[in-house]
């Protein structure tokens, strides 16, 4: 049960948390999702594996976390004692300045109470201290000396805590159980404990037994799988039933819990791609949480995140509920988990030591160690899940839902509990709210519980106590859960609802019972106390005014009662009578047969403290009859005298009879026993032949209640008295409780009272008293909401000012009134503003070192906006203000500006302004050098000089000098020496024109010419080393002096040539000892002397290798541990200075370079060698190893014994038998046993037996141990106390039954088998009679042993014979019947004729995830429609995207749209064959334009529409508009145009005049760039040769190019309208017959227009209609009709006119609103001298009217003005008092020759500029062009709202032009959006119905707006 399991696992996590701390060696951190290995990363000093202490760590030891982007991932793992590296844990976190703190709940106060009954907060008794933990909680009440007086077996231990606000935490409860009342009470010791199954109880002890059991479920299962108990269960739901007994031999109660039997199944684990969470007890929805963005399911997390956030906790109170939830890849929610938070503090939690962890699945536990092993876990499921993932573990695929089960392992060795989850799997359903009543409900004793379901239809639905059907109806006998299953098929759902029985407040008086009193008796009577409680006193039962208080004092004698009240719950006792007499009463009274009472007749005298009785037949004392009670068996008159201190009374005479005849008596209540003030319900007795009745009430008498029914209207317990022949039966009770009208009312709260528009506001109705199933009905503004009747209600679009309120319908019983009004809310909501920013620069063309100011223009900035210059998109430090001076820019620089904006309802707080790119150009030093194409040459040999020059500009100038003095006419770039002489130094001096240098003359570098006559060449030779080792390599290297550019060699050894060492240098591989080397080197250089020189030699010294060795010893190799070992070392060849290096196992010893090494902590396997490095001259190698010497190390052993007894409690005189069990005692230990500390002589054996002992003995052992490596060699065993018991009297119990019979006794000193403590059975031969046994009606035995034979028989069930539950066995009708109805869809038998929904229309349901109306796999057979996502029809071939279906369009996406198995079929670009055509300006047609249109040569395309063939064309338009004319052509044809995006082919329009041969296709929204296809297709009939088809734009105006080709609505007079072609036709003639506005008839006068030629079928509606548009729609009627010129015999041509037939009308809209343009709106500052237009031209406008208003520095009046005719253009020093420093709302509206005027553009901002200064900056804000990779997509299309999506398949930043154009081409809306990511939509509600062109940048689509 889900709430019973959370609350489970937190005790257990806390238990086993406080059992060890981790044992962590080492800690490492590291950031970011690149693993650096483990070891590798940054080390923190300690950690318990918890992310929070790690953080606390990095802070300690000032740890620097990185400059990176947050969130980021935080990971930590931890090393054990045994090297091992744990997991890596991960974290998202969210990096601040400061590291956010928490500090634990500061707790102010503690208290505690017990029972179920709460005092109320405040009122318990207090602890010092408390943390939550119940053991210290229970410490710190015994510190206190608290006394609790309990009385023995099981009591409910309560505890809270309040915080340092004075708020009261949570109640946690734990079950203690008490043995006697006593001041240190402690927990239960469980003895043993037994388990069963279903709802039969074996009987205690007669279950299977446990051997341990901790009262928790899964233990329990775990044991009984350890016992190898066989769990003979079929499939499906039983009960689970486990009790323990303690050591007092006292059973406990039985817990029960319902399992699910199943196979274990298999599945895979949940892949998490969402989560979110959400606050409190209402859930939002799935998906309307508060989105997390990274989760791992661990709650820390999430809460972090919600820190980071800023989220607003607005919860009241010191916690509430956390809630999380995550969604997985198939887009199914799981369920949500649940936390109770603190809002103020955290609390904090260390880690747990866990050394190993296994998980399973399913209910069947296979046992501690053997699930699937995890490598590590930290207590969390996902975390698990996430290791089990990296370990590649394969989780078979399954639907529904397991059960997931994990348990660990700490570094004792000791298995802790298992913690469970339930996990779901393709699409289960998450846990849901099964119960209409919710989670919690709460009553008082006897009062019935009703519960409803509210799952899904179609479930068979089981409570918990066996009732099935949609509601059920219970009694509940304590507090507890009670839980509903319902199941579909394999599916199951439970959920569980806690049943609150209130506690009764005791009633009890003292003194109670019967108290006798004499005359002068004074007995004051005390009710229980208790806080909140109210009492009213009864005197013969009958209230006694103004007695109100805790106690009374009686005045008379009578019978006394108090009635109860805790005031908390509402629930009341009325206490039994506390009666005072002065003549003792007897009871019965009067005649009594023993016919009514067969074993005879139980005679009661009065019962109080003090009494002594005897009893008298006949007035003679009966001997031994001195108890409160006799039994009479024969006939007599019988008396009581009762004895009470100084008081002595007889009572009155009862006579027993031995006739009469058998009387039943029972009771029938005629409705509910639970009744309010003023209500009554009417109890029925049996009837019978001469009965008569006396109803009683609480034992007592009601003063003329004798007939057979009796009206109760009060509380208590009634029984009635029949009397039939003498005969008097009274019946058991029957309670009747009486109710407190209650008020109802609800109240309402709303998640945010001020909210942004567009804003839901959420709200939530609170009832008190509003009954099980309280209606609703919620208000707006005093008027009804349709259909808001729940107790939530969400506002999807508040206005400002809305008042909510709701209205409640309470159906509790016991009201005062059933309606209540609701407080009201009333809400704020600002309107959303867009700020924007922009910026401008003092220049952007500028030199190095130039400072330039950047100014910044806002709207929409708040109050106090921030702002944050940016340089190449990098934040410039300290640069926050509304402007940003810089002198150290460089070229490219671009400079931006960001704004966050505090504007209330921002549409986003966060803006970037345009971008200004800086050119700076830099100063540059002129500098030129020179070079010789020689520096060395022979006498009279000439030499070239070139300069090369740097920033020299275009044409710079030069002079060379020779030796410091100007060479006369050397002024070009190059210079010839002809006859240069030693050392002649040549330079130049340039002088250069280039831009920004720093100076114009440089000087060139000096060349020095070297001349040479004659040159002596010589060589040298050099060896790398000339005294060397054996084998070793000598390189020689050469030196030459005038060599030339290329010597030749020739090396020499010992005198002679070396074959191929013919270069400069030389390797000698082998030297010998003596060697000589020697060089002759050949010159080529100019003007030598002689060609050859030789070299000097040189000789090799070669020296011999030697061989270094190590050898080690060590003192001892096998020792103790802790003993020192030596190591020696034995070298040769190891040189001067030998270098050492001791080594354990491989790994270098820290300082251990000595020639020897010693070490006390070795242990065994450790491996000891040594590494030497030689220093010996020519060594074969420089580092050896020694020989390794293995160590075997016996550790130190700590000697132990314990001992045990063969019994330690006996019987006196019995011999108990010790043995010692030793540890580490050696081969042969040594014993020394001792007697109450004494040593007992001759006891020196590993066993001794004590023949005599006494009570109290105390017996030890010390032994001797010589063990090798013992630490010590004496070790104490335990004691072991004994306790000799003396015998005890036993009664034997034959039947087994746990009674005893009195008259056969044993005495023993310990139990025997077939005996027992109690002596009551009155039956010991058969076991189904004892005190214990329920009365068995007409048996005729006394079953319970209480002198009474079948007494209280009744047999309760439903005696209505037409009811589907009939019970003919019945004789009481327990208001169970339930009565055929009419067969509805619910699952259940309503008619009660063992069918279920008979009759009833069942259809197939298929599984619908992505809900567009086709399913996929058959979900199953209803007769309603499943709760979820389910459709009646199947085919679907994608169930996750709902653009996916049977019955949709197939679209080119390479995707199976519609699911007919075919992917795009119809027209691709890859299936057509096409030609390329360009077009030419209309009427144009020849040559590249015009070609043939012959389909006879096309071919069948895969979309055959028509029988014929299809011609192609391909047209890459640098235009929008086209003509495609098809003319001369023959057949049936049709015209097609289509646009191209990969390999996809567009419909996009269609020309089709049916057997017409001349038909022409237009358009006006084609693209520039992009690529088209026209097609020709021949739909039927012959086609000709000589068709053609000729390609054509338009171009001019606006008015001029744009066309339509239909009739019907158009935007203004600037657009065509197009006649059909007919036939020969030579012109076209339009005839105007009527103007309607609104459907109101203008009552024109008819006119025509008629077409210059039969090619001009388009007209112009300029042409055609003589007024342009005014403010309202024009509807005009016309026809068409056409003339046809002929030619007769003679060649005359005939003109006739063939009117048109069918009229047509099409609509003229008002003209569209113009608008200021963008570049004079502000922020730009425009002059008094600076002109402005509108942002368009109006067709046919005459002029242009504008209006001002000023608005800053103060508000005036509009003022109009007109502009210059035929211009747009408006100066602003043409408008009165228009000057400088001011700002104006400015707008613009066309005026016609027709005297129409259209409507005001939109109001722009105008400011102008400072007085005295003129700025004016018309360049456009700076736009971030999409790439042409990007491509654009818009939704919806058609859009019934005016609301857009853009989306492109790529990220795009920044700002984007937006413009929007009508079907003419007009430019309705131009504005820049700001764009971050692939995805914006933006709104556009004024736009009428049309179609209209959306343009970002460069790139068109078509958009329809249908309202």
């Amino acid at each position: 049960m889900k709430k019973r399991i959370f609350f489970v696992l937190f005790l257990l996590l806390g238990s086993l948390a406080s059992e060890a701390q981790s044992r962590i060696i080492a800690g490492e951190y590291f950031w970011g999702t690149m693993d650096p290995g483990s070891g590798n990363g940054t080390a923190f000093t300690a950690t318990d594996g918890t992310f929070s202490d790690v953080i606390e760590s990095l802070v300690a030891t000032g740890q620097t976390i990185p400059n990176m982007t947050s969130p980021i991932r935080f990971n930590v793992r931890v090393k054990d004692i045994s090297n091992n590296w744990g997991p890596t844990f991960k974290k998202v976190i969210f990096l601040t300045t400061n590291l956010p703190t928490t500090n634990e709940v500061k707790v102010s106060q503690g208290e505690y109470f017990f029972g179920s009954s709460d005092p109320g907060q405040g009122n318990g008794t207090q602890l010092v201290v408390f943390d939550g933990n119940w053991n210290e909680a229970i410490e710190s009440a015994t510190a206190l000396n608290a006394t609790w007086s309990l009385s023995s077996g099981l009591h409910l231990f309560n505890i809270r805590a309040k915080d340092g606000n004075n708020l009261w935490g949570p109640l946690f409860k734990k079950t203690i159980s008490v043995q006697s009342p006593s001041a240190n009470p402690r927990l239960c010791k469980i003895q043993t404990g037994e388990f069963f199954f279903g709802v039969t109880d074996p009987g205690q002890g007669s279950g299977t037994t446990l051997l341990v059991l901790d009262g928790n479920w899964s233990d329990a299962v775990e044991t009984a799988l350890n016992s190898n108990v066989t769990w003979s269960l079929s499939n499906g739901m039983t009960l689970f039933n486990v009790r323990v007994k303690d050591e007092s031999n006292n059973w406990g109660p039985v817990f029960k819990k319902t399992l699910s039997v199943q196979s274990p199944p298999t599945f895979r684990l949940v892949k998490v791609t969402a989560g979110e969470f959400y606050f409190g007890t209402f859930d939002p929805g799935q998906g309307t949480g508060t989105t997390i963005l990274a989760f791992d399911g661990e709650y820390n997390d999430a809460l972090e995140q919600a820190f980071s956030q800023g989220y607003a906790w607005n919860f009241s109170g010191a916690s509430t509920l956390f809630n999380i939830r995550f969604k997985d890849e198939s887009n199914q929610w799981g369920p949500v988990y649940k936390k109770t938070v603190f809002r103020d503090e955290l609390p904090t939690a260390r880690g747990l030591n866990i050394t190993f962890a296994e998980y399973y699945f399913g209910v069947f536990d296979p046992g501690a160690g053997t699930g699937n092993v995890i490598v590590a876990f930290d207590g969390n499921f996902d975390s698990a899940m996430e290791i089990l993932l990296r370990n590649h573990l394969t989780w078979e695929n399954q639907s529904g839902s397991t059960l997931f089960n994990i348990r660990v392992k700490d570094e004792t060795n000791k298995w802790g509990p298992v913690f469970k989850r339930t996990i779901f799997f393709n699409g289960a359903n998450p846990a849901v709210n099964l119960i209409t009543q919710g989670e919690t409900i709460s009553r008082c004793p006897t009062f019935p519980v009703t519960l409803s379901y509210a799952g899904p239809l179609g479930f068979n639905v089981t409570w918990e106590n066996g009732a099935t059907g949609n509601e059920v109806t219970f009694v509940p006998d304590a507090s507890g859960y009670f839980t509903v299953m319902a199941n579909l098929g394999n599916e199951y759902l439970y959920d569980s609802i806690y049943v609150n029985v209130y506690a009764l407040p005791p009633a009890n008086i003292t003194p109670a019972g019967d108290i006798l009193v004499c005359a002068s008796s004074n007995v004051m009577l005390t009710a229980n106390s208790g806080t909140n409680y109210s009492y009213v006193w009864y005197y013969n039962d009958a209230v006694i005014p103004g007695e109100t208080m805790i106690n009374y004092l009686p005045t008379q004698v009578g019978a006394y009662k108090v009635r109860v009240t805790d005031n908390t719950t509402t629930c009341q006792q009325t206490s039994s009578p506390t009666t005072f007499y002065l003549t003792s009463p007897i009871f019965p009274t009067g005649t009594v047969t023993t016919a009514c009472n067969p074993n005879g007749v139980l005679l009661t005298g009065p019962v109080g403290s003090g009494n002594t009785y005897q009893w008298k037949k006949n007035g003679a004392a009966i001997s031994g009859a001195t108890s409160g009670t006799y039994l009479a068996t024969t006939a007599g008159n019988y008396q009581v005298t009762v004895t009470n201190g100084q008081c002595v009374s007889t009572s009155s005479t009862t006579t027993v009879t031995t006739t009469g005849s058998t009387v039943v008596s029972t009771i029938t209540p005629s409705g509910t026993q639970s009744i309010c003030e003023g209500g009554s319900v009417v109890l029925t007795a049996s009837t019978g032949s001469g009965y008569t009745y006396q109803w009683n009430k609480d034992g007592v008498a009601i003063a003329g209640a004798t007939s057979g029914t009796y009206t109760a209207t009060t509380s208590g317990a009634y029984t009635v008295t029949v009397t039939a022949t003498g005969c008097s039966l009274t019946s058991s009770a029957t309670t009747v409780v009486l109710g407190t009208p209650v008020t109802p009312s609800v109240s309402i709260s709303a998640n945010n009272t001020t909210v942004c528009s567009g804003t839901a506001v959420l709200f939530t109705a609170t009832p008190t008293n509003g009954g099980t199933t309280p209606t609703y009905q919620w208000k707006k503004n005093g008027v009804d909401i349709a259909g808001a009747t729940t107790a939530t209600y969400t506002l999807s679009t508040p206005v400002n000012g809305d008042v909510i309120s709701v209205v409640m319908v309470s159906n509790n019983s016991c009201q005062s009134t059933n309606i209540s009004n609701s407080n009201s809310i009333t809400l704020v909501v600002n309107p959303s503003v867009t700020p924007t920013v922009s910026i401008t620069s003092s220049g952007n063309t500028i030199c190095a070192g130039a400072s330039v100011q950047f100014t910044s223009s806002i709207i929409n900035g708040g109050t106090t906006p921030t702002y944050q210059w940016k340089k190449n998109g990098v934040n410039i430090s300290g640069a926050t203000s509304a402007t940003y001076s810089n002198s150290a820019l460089v070229n490219g620089d671009v400079i931006t500006l960001q704004m966050i904006s505090n504007a209330t309802c921002a549409s986003a707080s966060t803006v970037l302004s345009n971008a200004i790119t800086m050119i700076v150009s830099t100063a540059v030093t002129p500098s030129v050098s020179i070079v010789a194409d020689a520096t060395t040459v022979c006498a009279n040999t000439a030499v070239n000089f070139t300069a090369t020059p740097t920033n020299g500009g275009t044409t710079p100038t030069y002079q060379w000098k020779k030796n410091g003095v100007n060479i006369t006419g050397a002024t070009s770039s190059t210079y010839t020496l002809t006859s240069p002489t030693n050392n002649d130094a040549i330079a130049v001096v340039m002088t250069s024109n280039a831009s920004c240098t720093s100076t114009t003359v440089a000087n060139s570098n000096t060349v020095t010419i070297t001349v040479t006559s004659g040159l002596t060449p010589s060589v040298s030779i050099a060896a790398d080393a000339t005294s060397i080792c054996s084998g070793t390599t000598v390189n020689f290297t050469s030196t030459p002096t005038n060599g030339g550019t290329t010597p030749t060699y020739q090396w020499k050894k010992n005198g002679v040539n070396i074959a191929g060492a013919t270069s400069a240098t030389y390797a000698l591989t082998s030297p010998m000892n003596g060697d000589i080397i020697s060089l002759v080197m050949t010159s080529n250089a100019g003007c030598t002397s002689t060609p050859t020189a030789t070299s000097n030699s040189v000789t090799l010294a070669v020296t011999s290798l030697v061989t270094p060795t190590v050898a080690i010893t060590a003192s001892g190799t096998t020792v103790c541990s802790g003993t020192s070992v030596q190591f020696t070392s034995s070298i040769t060849n190891g040189g001067s200075s030998p270098l050492y290096q001791w080594k354990k196992n491989g790994v270098n010893i820290s300082g251990a370079t000595a020639s020897t090494y010693t070490s006390n902590a070795l242990v065994t396997g450790d491996v000891i060698t040594l590494q030497l490095t030689s220093n010996a001259i020519c060594p074969s190698s420089t580092v050896v190893a020694s020989n390794a010497v293995t160590m075997t190390v016996t550790a130190t052993v700590t000697p132990t014994v314990s001992i045990a007894a063969d019994a330690s409690t006996v019987c006196a005189n019995t011999a108990v038998n010790f043995t010692a069990n030793p540890t580490n005692g050696g081969t042969t230990p040594t014993y020394q046993w001792k007697k109450n500390g004494v040593n007992i002589t001759g006891a020196t054996s590993s066993t001794y037996t004590l023949s005599t002992p006494a009570n109290g003995d105390v017996i030890t052992v010390v032994m001797t141990s010589n063990a090798t490596c013992a630490s010590t060699t004496t070790a104490t065993s335990n004691s072991v106390a004994l306790v000799v018991t003396a015998n005890v009297t036993y009664y034997a119990d034959a039947d087994g039954d746990g009674y005893g019979n009195p008259q056969s006794t044993l005495s023993a000193c310990t139990q025997t088998a077939g005996y027992v403590t109690s002596n009551t059975d009155c039956n010991d031969n058969s076991a189904q009679v004892n005190p214990g046994a329920a009365e068995v009606c007409n048996n005729g035995i006394d079953d319970n042993c209480n002198a009474q034979i079948d007494e209280n028989c009744i047999v309760l069930g439903c005696t209505n014979a037409t009811a589907c539950n009939f019970n003919p066995d019945a004789n009481t009708d327990d208001g169970s019947c339930v009565l055929p109805v009419a067969e509805i869809c619910n699952g259940l038998d309503d008619n009660c004729n063992n069918q279920v929904d008979e009759g009833l229309t069942f259809v197939d349901y298929y599984v619908d995830q992505d809900q567009d109306g086709y399913g996929t796999t058959l979900f199953g057979n209803f007769c309603q429609a499943p709760v979820g996502s389910y459709a009646t029809l199947s085919g679907d071939c994608n169930d996750a995207n709902n653009t996916i279906a049977p019955n949709l369009s197939e679209t080119c996406n390479t995707i199976d749209d519609n699911c007919n198995g075919l992917i795009d079929e119809g027209v691709t670009v890859a299936s057509v064959v096409s030609t390329l055509v360009s077009t030419k300006l209309y009427p144009t047609c020849s040559g590249t334009n015009l070609f043939s249109a012959n389909m006879n040569l096309g071919y069948n395309s895969p979309v055959t529409v028509g029988d014929g063939n299809d011609l192609w064309f391909k047209l890459i338009p640098t235009y929008n508009t086209l003509r495609a004319g098809l003319s001369a052509a023959t057949g049936d044809n049709q015209l097609e145009l289509y646009s191209a995006e990969g390999n996809c082919l567009t419909l996009i329009t269609t020309e089709h005049e049916v057997g017409v041969s001349n038909q022409t296709l237009f358009t006006d929204d084609l693209i520039p760039g992009n690529t088209y296809y026209v097609v020709c297709r021949n739909m039927s009939g012959a086609m000709n040769t000589s068709a053609k088809i000729c390609f054509n734009h338009f171009d001019g105006s606006t008015c001029d190019h744009y066309y339509s080709n239909n009739t019907g609505i158009y935007t203004n007079v600037c657009t065509a309208f197009k006649a059909v072609y007919k036939g020969n036709a030579s012109n076209y003639v339009f005839n105007v017959n009527s103007a309607s506005i609104g459907g109101v008839n203008q009552n024109i006068t008819p006119w025509s227009y008629t077409t210059p030629t039969s090619s001009s079928i388009i007209t112009r509606l300029g042409t055609l209609v003589p007024v342009n548009m005014g403010a309202s729609p024009i509807t005009y009627g016309l026809t068409v009709g056409v003339t046809y010129v002929l030619a007769d015999a003679a060649g005359n041509l005939n003109y006739f006119m063939a009117n048109g037939t069918s009229p047509c009308t099409l609509t003229l809209n008002p003209e569209t609103t113009i608008a200021l343009r963008s570049t004079d709106r502000c922020p730009t500052l425009k002059s008094v001298t600076s002109s402005i237009a509108p942002d368009r031209s109006v067709c046919g406008a005459l002029r242009y009217e504008w209006e001002f208003t000023q608005v800053l520095p103060s508000a005036q009046q509009a003022v109009t003005v007109l502009g210059g005719l035929n211009s747009n253009v408006l100066f602003l020093n043409n408008v009165p008092g228009m000057g400088n420093g001011k700002t104006y709302n400015v707008r613009v509206r066309p005026l016609h020759s027709s005297g129409a005027i259209g409507e005001w553009g939109t109001t722009q901002c105008l400011k102008t500029a400072s007085s005295g200064m003129i700025q004016e900056d018309n360049d456009q804000p700076n736009t971030h062009w999409i790439s042409k990779e990007s491509k654009m997509s818009i939704y919806p299309n058609p859009s019934a709202d005016g609301i857009l999506n853009l989306v492109w398949n790529q990220e795009i930043e920044g700002l984007q032009d937006l413009r929007l154009f009508d079907v003419t081409g007009k430019l309705i809306i131009q504005r820049q959006i700001n764009v971050s990511g692939s995805q914006v939509q933006i709104e556009l509600p004024a736009l009428s119905n049309g179609v209209y062109m959306i343009q970002v940048n460069d790139t068109r689509l078509p958009w329809v707006i249908a309202r």
